[in-house]
């Protein structure tokens, strides 16, 4: 919520869409637990709709709203992505690096037995898939979040991504380093 909003200072935006659209982008992901198994943006629809019928929002906000949700994890050409979708992706990256999304990615990968490091395999290895063999916590930051911090939609994103990029790459630099040792 508070990167969506950094945002839209800057860029503009429909700010109540961009909110609901935050606090409800990952509900997709509460029913994948529920169900354990892959639920997408699109089959999550139903539960959100039913969740958003409780409070009076205008058609026009909440097909916004529901397009936004449903395809925030998609990847879209640039051109075709509405302001509003770009602020809410770039929000989600936000969250998910720097700090934040590092210690959650250690915290993963520990519970699901990938090592810090893994040095059997270069960093720029084939092997590596994400969400399927992740190789390591290292790999993972190397190959998917400085990525993904890398290439924001907005300007705004940009600049806060910036700051955000160094941490991830210092993890990356100093368990190499380690390696080498």
């Amino acid at each position: 919520m508070k990167f969506a909003r950094s945002i839209l200072r800057e860029e503009g935006g429909d700010e109540f869409v961009v909110i609901v659209a935050t606090l409800f982008h990952d509900i997709h992901r509460f029913m994948s637990n529920e169900q354990n198994k892959f639920i997408s943006g699109e089959e999550s629809m139903p539960r959100v709709r039913e969740i958003l019928k409780q409070f009076d929002i205008e058609k026009e906000a909440l097909d916004k709203i529901l397009y936004l949700i449903q395809e925030h994890d998609n990847k879209l050409k640039k051109e075709e992505i509405p302001l509003e979708l770009k602020i809410l992706q770039d929000a989600d990256t936000l969250d998910a690096v720097g700090k934040r999304g590092l210690k959650r990615s250690l915290k993963y990968c520990k519970n699901k037995n990938f090592p810090v490091y893994n040095k059997a395999f270069d960093l720029n290895c084939a092997e590596y898939i994400p969400d399927v063999n992740p190789i390591s916590t290292t790999h993972y930051v190397y190959r998917t979040m400085i990525p993904k911090a890398e290439n924001m939609k907005t300007t705004a994103g940009k600049k806060i991504a910036a700051k955000k990029i160094d941490v991830l790459r210092k993890f990356v630099e100093n368990n190499l380093k380690k390696q080498l040792k």
